[in-house]
């Protein structure tokens, strides 16, 4: 896990703004579970990984307060033995809940653009 904490404030002006686009409190929890192997498949891993930041209320002049979010992903992961042949499979689906949300040190939040969505993936490596 990794929290993450940024205190900062402008010098030379009388209120003493933090620095513009300042990231909020934020983190990052990973939970993974691994399998045991079999013939076919070998380091099997499924993770959870919960992403979040709190509102990010000390804002610069002419910002925007951003609110907090939290994001959950799944992922698996596995290598594969066919003979000769080894492919490593990932899947996943990142942003689960399809939460949305922004990120305060983003240039799109400015424009009322939210981050990704739910987005799904696969990747298969086949070396050769």
């Amino acid at each position: 896990s990794v929290v993450e904490y940024l205190y900062n404030q402008q010098l030379g002006t009388a209120t003493h703004y933090p620095l513009p686009f300042s990231t909020p409190i934020n983190g990052h929890l990973e939970i993974a579970y691994g399998f045991k192997d079999t013939q076919i498949t070998k380091d099997q891993e499924v993770n959870i990984q919960i992403k979040g930041a709190f509102s990010q209320n000390r804002i610069a002049q002419n910002e925007e307060i951003t609110p907090g979010y939290s994001i959950v992903n799944v992922n698996y992961s596995s290598q594969w033995q066919f003979g000769k042949w080894n492919p490593y499979l990932q899947i996943g689906v990142q942003n689960i809940a399809n939460t949305k949300y922004y990120q305060h040190n983003s240039f799109y939040r400015a424009i009322d653009i939210p981050a990704l969505g739910r987005s799904i993936y696969a990747l298969i490596k086949i070396p050769f």
